[in-house]
Parts: structure tokens; sequence; C-alpha cells
């Protein structure tokens, strides 16, 4: 009978600290393997199966007003190009960058942006991505620049999120043009837990487009975000 009560008394401790540790570090508690990511559009994949059960959001924007709605997911055949299409759309909302779910933070409302004009940071550019002060957040990004056949080269290029004296390395690629560049699609705070979130392009080819959702809220061990979700388009 003693083992027995010592036994549940050390299991409610062991719970207890884990609530407290994961509080006091601000470890995330969502699920990564759970959140999904589409983007409105058409693009030549395979429709990708959307259940009943799933809650979707839109992050939709106007000017520099940002905001997260409650959206079901259209999936039909599209207009063949090179090869069959897909067609992904959203009823009854307009400027939708992209949607997500699998995350049980998110609800509608107002969402807070920083950074949302689909933009190539430059070697040497730092873009603030949220936080003030010693908190502030910031993606930097490295790497050399040099002339080819009448145009840019960026060679050992290199994104890093920074806050502090803390940085994550991101993605790094040994040779990347202006003509199918990394880009930063979106930063804000998306799971409203006070972190930066951000939504990069990252292409692994000359053709074709690879959008990642990072988050903060499920964030691993000292790092700042995590990759989430990710969704792949090939070009022609």
């Amino acid at each position: 009978m003693f083992s027995a009560r010592f036994d549940h008394t050390n299991l409610v401790a062991r719970v207890l600290l884990t609530v407290i540790l994961v509080g006091f570090l601000g470890i995330g508690t969502e699920s990564q393997s759970s959140v999904r990511l589409l983007r409105p559009g058409t693009f030549m994949i395979d429709p990708p199966a959307i259940s009943s059960t799933e809650h979707w959001f839109g992050v939709q924007g106007t000017g520099d007003r940002w905001t997260l709605v409650r959206v079901v997911p259209r999936v039909a055949p599209g207009k063949p190009i090179c090869t069959r299409t897909t067609d992904i759309s959203v009823e009854g909302h307009d400027e939708v960058l992209f949607l997500v779910a699998g995350l049980q933070s998110l609800s509608e409302g107002p969402l807070t942006a920083t950074s949302f004009n689909n933009r190539f940071v430059y070697p040497g550019e730092s873009v603030h991505l949220g936080g003030k002060e010693r908190g502030s957040v910031y993606l930097q990004v490295f790497g050399n620049a040099a002339p080819e056949h009448h145009d840019a080269v960026f060679l050992n290029y290199m994104l890093q999120i920074r806050q502090g004296p803390v940085t994550q390395h991101v993605a790094s690629f040994e040779r990347r043009t202006l003509g199918n560049p990394p880009t930063l699609i979106w930063a804000g705070d998306l799971d409203r837990d006070g972190r930066p979130d951000l939504v990069l392009n990252l292409p692994v080819g000359d053709v074709g487009k690879r959008w990642e959702l990072f988050l903060s809220s499920v964030r691993s061990g000292g790092d700042l975000v995590s990759r989430a979700a990710t969704f792949s388009t090939p070009g022609c």
C-alpha cells in the first residue's frame, strides 16, 4: 500500500515538474507531425486529401492588416499545363495567402505581421521578425554575390534566425540566382504565443516552389522555431 501511494506521488510530482519546465523554458507543446500547409492556386501536384475532421484556417491579408479566418479548402482537377494540375481554392474569402491545419492553438481574429511582401533577402541584410529591444528576433542572411552572364549569382547563401546571442541555422544553398531565389513569404505571430513564426520559400532547384512553415510553438531544445509543415510544387 505504501509503495502504491509513493509511486502515485512521484508520478504527480513528475507531471507538475514537466508543466513548470514547459512554461518556464517556453518549450512548445504542439505536435509538428500533425500540422499541414496549403496554398490557394493551381499546381502540378496530386490532389491533397482533405479530411472532414480537419480544422483549416486561412491567413488573409488586406494591405498591412492580417486576419486568421476559418476556411474550407476546395480541391478540384485543374487545366493541364505540362501535366495534370490541381486547383486549391477557398470559398467566401479573398486574399488568402496560405492555409494551415493541425494546430490546436489557432483561432479566428487579427494577426500581427511584420513581413509579408515575398521578399528576397540579400546577403548582409537583417529582417526584424518580431519582439522588442533585447527580445527582438531577426532573420539574417550571409553569403557572397558575384557577376555571371550579366546577372548576379549568390554563393554560400545561408539563412539564420537570431535573438540576442542565440542563433539558429535555417537553410543553406551553395548557389542561388534571382531566377528562383529563396524568399521570405510571411512573418508574424501565427499561433499568438508572443514569438514570431515565418513562412519561407526554399526551392531546391531553378523551378518550382517549396513553402516551409516555421513555428515557435513546436520548437524543440534551444531552437527559436522548428519546421512544422511543407508545401512543395514542381515547375515545368
